[in-house]
């Protein structure tokens, strides 16, 4: 069945920049005052705005019915795409991808529900007034926008960032923003978006990624951006150490996981992607004599620590996480260096790591040496 039997889709043009109707969407203090139909009020409401993460709320009717809404969100790209699963909290509905589109000097609003089936779309357009009520639901929205431009505060340019969530160094990025909040929008680099390689291969003609652009400012390479995201957009989570000398050995173990680990598991990497098995089990060679003795430097290191320079998370460790993560993907990490294999493991476990591991997971099949089949 193709999917436009399946799909319910409706639009908006609203008169507003995308950040300010990011903020009333995704916001809990706003959306779940105007979210729902006419007459709707919204009780009970929990949102976690993260991968993963749940949102709930009981809607309530004008006769006072209850609808329990259970929602899951899948994909988080601010300022323009939200994707979750909704549901009552026992079985999904629908798949909702919402869109924000600059157009017209205001937003386009797309909301698309993916149904189960035809019947499935069907029903709630004839026994649950959909269309109808999507149509009130987002007239409510723009009312709120007009009333609240205020609370929501003017919508200040974002910070964005080029790259592509299965390259290492792009993660590395989008773990020091996640690890501390901060709001940027994803220009993802790809077949499906010309348009921003466009705009990167304009901004920075060597063609690396990720590259971050800051109110008009271009900043590239992994550890000046997070070094200037500290300077120029400080969070709770301090990142390099105010102490000079604490701050040098952070700045040498980023080094360190960039050279040591995440370059061998590159060169491996570029030989698979020659096609040549010559070529191929060479560089294979060559990355894993690299990364054991890196392997066994590191189990020394890690003594004592919890995170790669101590006790706090910092850079150092946004350059771990994927070094490490690509690194046992390509050479894996033996069972006779257990601290490596722990502090890996807390890596993954990391919140913000997390989110950019998962956010990956569709494009593993790309990996030219083969995903394993866990992580």
């Amino acid at each position: 069945m193709a999917t436009s039997e399946r799909e319910l889709v409706l639009q908006r043009q609203l008169p507003f920049a995308r950040e300010l109707v990011w903020k009333a969407m995704t916001l809990p203090e706003h959306v779940n005052v105007w979210w729902g139909p006419d007459g709707f009020r919204n009780e009970n409401v929990a949102m976690d705005l993260r991968v993963g993460g749940a949102w709930t709320f009981d809607m309530v009717g004008p006769d006072g019915t209850r609808y329990p809404n259970h929602s899951v969100f899948k994909e988080i790209t601010p300022p323009s795409r939200l994707v979750y699963d909704h549901g009552d909290g026992q079985r999904v509905r629908f798949e909702a991808t919402i869109t924000l589109e600059e157009a017209h000097g205001g937003t386009l609003l797309t909301l698309r529900q993916l149904y189960d089936s035809q019947a499935a779309r069907d029903e709630v357009v004839e026994k649950y007034g959909a269309v109808e009520g999507g149509k009130q639901h987002m007239a409510k929205l723009e009312q709120y926008l007009e009333a609240h431009q205020a609370a929501l505060g003017a919508a200040a340019p974002p910070l964005a960032l080029y790259g592509h969530p299965f390259s290492s160094y792009t993660q590395k990025v989008l773990t020091a923003l996640y690890e501390n909040g901060t709001p940027f929008e994803f220009r993802c680099l790809g077949p499906d978006t010309p348009q921003h390689a466009a705009e990167w291969q304009r901004r920075w003609p060597l063609h690396k990624f990720p590259l971050l652009v800051d109110a008009g400012r271009d900043v590239a390479e992994s550890s000046i951006i997070i070094e200037y995201l500290q300077m120029a957009h400080p969070g709770p989570v301090r990142l390099l150490p105010s102490d000079v000398q604490a701050a040098l050995d952070v700045r040498f173990m980023d080094r360190f996981f960039d050279l040591h680990v995440m370059t061998p598991m590159q060169h491996a990497v570029g030989g698979a992607l020659s096609g040549n098995a010559t070529k191929k089990a060479e560089a294979l060679a060559h990355a894993s004599a690299r990364l054991d003795i890196a392997y066994a430097w590191l189990e020394r290191h890690l003594a004592g620590k919890t995170w790669a320079c101590g006790a706090e998370f910092t850079l150092a460790d946004c350059a771990a996480a994927p070094s490490l993560f690509y690194a046992d993907w390509t050479h894996r990490i033996a069972e006779h260096y257990p601290l490596l294999r722990a502090y890996r493991a807390r890596l993954l476990a990391r919140p913000s790591f997390a989110r950019a591991v998962e956010e990956a997971r569709q494009f593993r099949p790309l990996f030219p040496l083969g995903a394993p089949d866990r992580d």
